[in-house]
């Protein structure tokens, strides 16, 4: 079944099970010819070089999957975090930024919060202070909720000694 989208993802996990990543990328790569739009394959592609922590390899999976993809938004996400492990906060924060102003207004706000905070942690790094407190603001704007926001933003009010009563 060569145009079954279904029997290559099969065997893509199959692949994977039994450790043949190559082949298994080469299974997705069949997928994405069959159906270049399947989100869930272009994260399981990327998922693939980041479980070998191929950032390099992973962060071009998710640019060329982010001009194909119907729902693009985990693979700015994780592009993102990619950067962030490899320190790159400049692309990181660029990243974050190019899909918060992809969202559309009130649309997947807890998503957009999560977002936000990874923005706010990149900015930190690059000791961008104001920047990231307005970004932790924002987070905790869309989500209330979001524990990751809550923290992060307290945290760093509180070690930079500012506005300890909202900290």
């Amino acid at each position: 079944y060569p145009l079954v989208e279904m029997a290559h993802s099969y065997y893509a996990s199959f692949l994977e099970i039994m450790k043949r990543d190559d082949e298994a990328a080469e299974a997705y790569k069949s997928m994405l010819a069959i159906n270049p739009k399947n989100n869930q394959t272009w994260f399981s592609y990327m998922l693939l070089y980041f479980e070998k922590e191929d950032y390099e390899t992973a962060i071009n999976i998710a640019e060329k999957g982010i001009e194909e993809a119907d729902d693009p938004f985990v693979l700015y996400y994780y592009k993102g975090i990619f950067y962030e492990i490899q320190q790159d906060y400049d692309n990181a924060i660029k990243t974050y930024n190019t899909a918060i102003s992809r969202f559309e207004e009130g649309d997947r706000l807890e998503f957009q919060s999560d977002f936000y905070v990874h923005l706010g942690d990149s900015y930190m790094r690059l000791e961008f202070k104001e920047e990231a407190f307005e970004a932790y603001e924002q987070a905790v704007t869309l989500n209330p909720e979001n524990v990751l926001a809550l923290n992060n933003y307290a945290y760093y009010l509180s070690v930079e000694r500012q506005e300890l009563d909202k900290a």
